[in-house]
């Protein structure tokens, strides 16, 4: 910080001012970059309590990786409101509502949704021996785990107003732990879960992650290595972009007789 970067000292004199903490270097500030042009801090504080906050690893997120390289097709975070400050009963009651959207939602789901057509043809070969499953789990954190407090903190920053009115945050996870939104439980309905799940089931992960919607979760899992084992290398991304910027193949063609 002797002579840091504009970006880093605006950066770092919002933290001080801001923070209610006291400040000691080093100092780590975890940032989130949310599609374009958004960037949010996550989490900052002393860098000797980053492994105690969990930063790369909690329980919930181990949990979260093996039902994702298990064939979870989405797994929804539950975030559950502050008991301690206790909700509103209008809170309360939309709290109620989205667990039940989530519910009908995951009976309808498993009996009419179906994978989407050409899966292990070219272009959309299959590269790893996880099963390809059509399956949507719930995974639920309490305000009140220390153990999870990196990511209840993250979610919080992203939906503050929410936080406070004592409303759940329920985020959808894919991919390689890939986080889509953190959406409020006075937001989330029976038809927007039908539709996210559609939309994340219905592309590949990769494709998905290049329209920029959502955020990479920071987890200690070696995806690679798990989807593809040891030494293998991943499979070239081959988005539709690529596909449209394909050079021509050229063919020698006979002369006539």
């Amino acid at each position: 910080l002797a002579s840091p970067k504009p970006a880093h000292a605006n950066l770092w004199n919002s933290i001080r001012t801001t923070s209610s903490q006291q400040i000691t270097e080093p100092y780590l500030v975890v940032r989130m970059k949310l599609g374009i042009g958004r960037v949010v801090n996550g989490w900052h504080g002393p860098l000797s309590k980053a492994i105690e906050v969990g930063i790369l690893d909690s329980p919930v997120r181990r949990e979260l990786g093996k039902r994702l390289l298990s064939g979870h097709s989405v797994v929804w975070i539950i975030v559950r409101a502050d008991t301690k400050t206790g909700s509103q009963p209008a809170s309360q009651n939309l709290n109620a509502k989205a667990d039940a959207a989530l519910t009908s939602s995951f009976s309808w789901l498993s009996t009419n949704l179906e994978l989407p057509e050409g899966i292990g043809l070219p272009g959309s070969e299959l590269h790893s021996e996880i099963p390809l499953l059509l399956k949507f789990s719930t995974l639920e954190i309490s305000r009140e785990d220390m153990k999870e407090s990196f990511l209840i903190n993250l979610f919080s920053e992203l939906q503050p107003e929410a936080t406070r009115r004592g409303e759940d945050l329920i985020i959808p996870v894919f991919g390689r732990g890939r986080a889509l939104e953190v959406i409020p439980a006075s937001v989330l309905t029976t038809p927007l879960v039908k539709d996210l799940t559609v939309f994340l089931s219905g592309a590949c992960s990769c494709q998905v992650k290049e329209q920029n919607p959502g955020f990479d979760l920071l987890m200690s899992v070696d995806w690679n290595t798990k989807l593809f084992g040891k030494g293998n290398a991943p499979p070239p991304v081959r988005s539709d972009r690529d596909r449209l910027n394909q050079k021509p193949e050229l063919l020698t063609i006979p002369t006539g007789n």
